[in-house]
């Protein structure tokens, strides 16, 4: 799940990013998790200013922390 999270948060298609990081994350997959490089899938997307995948994790941050429906 990470190396699929990593390609998402890289190079993936900006009509879907948003719903299929969504959907790893809900698999069990963590954004915070480093690859063999030492980087983050989250830290990759900032990097590429992947808007789809960050607005999917912080929807997710916000949803655990009560904070949204």
């Amino acid at each position: 799940l990470y190396v699929a999270l990593h390609l998402a948060a890289m190079d993936c298609p900006k009509a879907k990013v948003k719903e299929i990081t969504t959907l790893l994350i809900l698999t069990g997959a963590d954004p915070r998790v480093a690859d063999n490089r030492g980087r983050s899938a989250y830290s990759m997307a900032k990097e590429c200013s992947n808007e789809g995948f960050l607005e999917a994790v912080q929807e997710y941050i916000d949803v655990r922390n009560g904070t949204k429906d």
